[in-house]
């Protein structure tokens, strides 16, 4: 270690610091005992904590966190706007610290944020672990992602246009959401289409021609389910737009070794432009 020292202090500086073995033993006998000696340390017995601090997991960085909250609340808003799930990456031992498998920070704190197309972040709300509930003003009984989109959509102006995916979408926060005039579209689980749709079955639609879709609205005209086939079967649901206008777009023909245009629906269309935000803001955060 003291050859080392010497050899290190001549490659830098041109000169050796001399270091001797005295020396040496020295430093490490002080890091060992310093590693060792309890320091004084202060406990406030009496700091009794409220409530309201006490539903709040946050309570000790909220200042920090409405800070920049009310920075992104100052943000200009489009018109198209997604909501998505982020991972702030952390390793600590806190309750409200989450695995996210197939995230590329799987491990950390879940983020709920709005966002635009270009990645600029407009609102967010932090998951603080299982009870945690959001404002929403609702008389209806939500889901966690339901009341996180319901609750981020409170600094939408009314008109505005929501995307977001299936861990989210439900024909009853669609409804939520058009009674505030705000419109919606998101890729929907199977187990949350409406029973009341016979649906054709993904068997009978890979048979079909790639780019095939069909749309079922519902009674009222407010809500709309679009299954499209691409490499699997697709579904969303909307109460902004449909099938039409149909348009073309690129896509890999293994059989053909070659791109193909294949037809997509407006509503495809639409959920590929805009949904991206909150990933493109992970992607440019991760080049810091």
């Amino acid at each position: 270690m003291v050859d080392c020292t010497n050899i290190r202090s001549v490659k830098y500086t041109g000169k050796s610091i001399n270091t001797t073995l005295y020396e040496m033993k020295c430093f490490i006998g002080s890091n060992m005992f310093m590693s060792t000696l309890d320091y004084p340390r202060m406990l406030v017995n009496d700091d009794d904590i409220s409530n309201e601090k006490k539903r709040d997991a946050f309570w000790k960085v909220r200042p920090f966190i409405e800070s920049v909250r009310s920075g992104c609340l100052r943000l200009v808003r489009d018109v198209e706007l997604c909501i998505d799930e982020q991972m702030i990456p952390f390793t600590g031992n806190v309750k409200m610290k989450q695995f996210v498998r197939g995230k590329p920070n799987p491990t950390g704190l879940k983020n709920f944020v709005l966002a635009n197309k270009n990645g600029l972040v407009l609102d967010f709300c932090i998951y603080q672990g299982k009870g945690t509930t959001f404002e929403t003003n609702s008389e209806y009984l939500l889901t966690i992602g339901e009341s996180a989109v319901v609750h981020l959509s409170q600094t939408v102006p009314p008109g505005s246009c929501l995307y977001f995916d299936r861990f989210f979408t439900t024909q009853k926060l669609l409804d939520i959401l058009k009674q505030k005039k705000i419109f919606c579209t998101g890729t929907v689980m199977k187990n949350n289409i409406p029973k009341t749709i016979d649906i054709l079955s993904d068997k009978i639609l890979m048979k079909k021609p790639r780019g095939t879709s069909v749309q079922y609205v519902r009674e009222d005209k407010k809500v709309c389910l679009v299954k499209w086939f691409d490499n699997k079967p697709i579904h969303l649901l909307s109460t902004e737009n449909g099938s039409t206008p149909y348009s073309k777009c690129k896509r890999w023909d293994n059989k053909n070794k070659k791109r193909i245009e294949v037809p997509i629906p407006q509503i495809i269309k639409n959920y590929n432009d805009y949904m991206g935000g909150v990933d493109l803001c992970d992607r440019m955060i991760s080049f810091y």
